[in-house]
């Protein structure tokens, strides 16, 4: 992970997330930033054993969020609401489901599974209107149906 000013001489590694293996090889590890806050901004990457999530201030990096599962994705772009990031984060155990997390490991949670299993509820197009997180859920076929999730009465 690099960071610049916009010159080459203010160009600098801010992160080694991956480093060498034991033949020599540096892979790299691919960092894909989802968003960022006031204070911080999350990304994915490969730390050498599989795509975990990150949070960083920008100066350090803060935390490695754990989120049980030895491979994770997120499909499409997580959105802040109640002060936490949601997101359709992809383990293995439970394919895509709705996760939380408030930045700590132990505060990243998955949210409910819709579909039991590997099988995927999907969640998508995930955005945030009148206090309320709506998304859309993939169904069989080509349908997809509109949820409404409220922190004060955990609406699905």
């Amino acid at each position: 992970l690099w960071y610049t000013s916009g010159s080459e001489a203010g160009t600098s590694m801010f992160a080694d997330i991956r480093e060498e293996d034991s033949n020599g090889n540096n892979y790299g590890s691919n960092p894909y930033i989802y968003f960022n806050t006031e204070d911080y901004f999350y990304f994915r990457a490969h730390d050498g054993d599989a795509y975990r999530l990150f949070m960083t201030d920008g100066k350090q990096m803060i935390m490695d969020l754990d989120v049980h599962s030895s491979d994770v994705y997120i499909s499409g772009t997580p959105v802040m609401f109640d002060g936490e990031f949601y997101m359709s984060l992809r383990t293995q155990p439970t394919g895509y489901e709705l996760w939380k997390s408030d930045g700590t490991s132990e505060g990243t949670v998955m949210v409910h599974e819709f579909r039991s299993g590997t099988s995927s509820g999907s969640p998508h197009n995930l955005m945030v209107v009148n206090n309320n997180l709506l998304f859309m859920l993939a169904y069989s076929g080509n349908y997809s149906n509109l949820f409404a999730y409220a922190v004060e009465d955990y609406e699905i």
